[in-house]
């Protein structure tokens, strides 16, 4: 069998590879629509965060009951030392809601 000739196409070179910007919502520019969003904002600053993104897709997810809630449990805390505060709220509410 000859093959000189016949191009050779994997799946590997006929996908096409697309970038997705990630939308950031910055912490400073942002304005509350709301009490709860306020909040969010509030407790975002707290924890130093720059991007709201996770903590509004929490508050949309799961509510502010939730957030709260894992903000009561990341305070408990105070005092101890925590590398990454944003890092432990976030695994807070992951554990709220596993």
């Amino acid at each position: 069998m000859n093959n000189s000739g016949r191009q050779i196409t994997t799946s590997n070179n006929e996908k096409e590879t697309e970038t997705y910007k990630k939308t950031i919502i910055d912490i400073k520019n942002f304005f509350p629509k709301n009490y709860e969003e306020q909040k969010c904002q509030e407790i975002a600053g707290l924890l130093g965060e720059k991007d709201m993104t996770f903590i509004l897709s929490c508050l949309s997810k799961y509510g502010l009951a939730v957030v709260e809630r894992a903000w009561g449990l990341f305070r408990e805390k105070e005092g101890e030392s925590i590398n990454n505060p944003a890092a432990y709220f976030n695994k807070l509410i992951s554990k709220l809601n596993g």
